[in-house]
């Protein structure tokens, strides 16, 4: 068992350090150079005109801000802010504050552990 120093006193969780690594990669030989990299910036740009991201680290680069969606995805991202705030974490999140990328990580790894599929509003 071994963590990630995260330049303070705490640390990243393995799975969380390989996952948002993977996402690195998925993005760069998937989505680099097709509709889905130009899907995932107009994204960036939504999320930055909301000032709302999963984490503040998210609101760095559009690669930075799919990585830390797909560890939301997968639910092995640590509490921020953000989800303090909302009282919502993982994909339970990224359903409800981005849909759209919910979509596209649907499409791309399936839909996510343990919450079912998203309800219709109202519902």
């Amino acid at each position: 068992d071994w963590n990630f120093n995260r330049g303070d006193d705490r640390t990243w969780p393995e799975e969380h350090v390989v996952i948002h690594e993977w996402a690195h990669l998925v993005d760069d030989c998937l989505l680099k150079g097709n509709s889905g990299e130009e899907l995932i910036d107009r994204l960036f740009q939504e999320r930055q005109r909301e000032n709302r991201f999963p984490s503040q680290y998210a609101g760095k680069t559009h690669s930075e801000y799919f990585a830390v969606s797909v560890a939301f995805w997968f639910d092995l991202y640590p509490d921020t802010e953000e989800t303090r705030r909302s009282g919502i974490r993982g994909a339970l999140w990224v359903r409800q504050f981005d849909p759209l990328m919910g979509t596209l990580l649907e499409s791309l790894f399936g839909p996510p552990r343990d919450i079912g599929p998203p309800q219709a509003d109202g519902e």
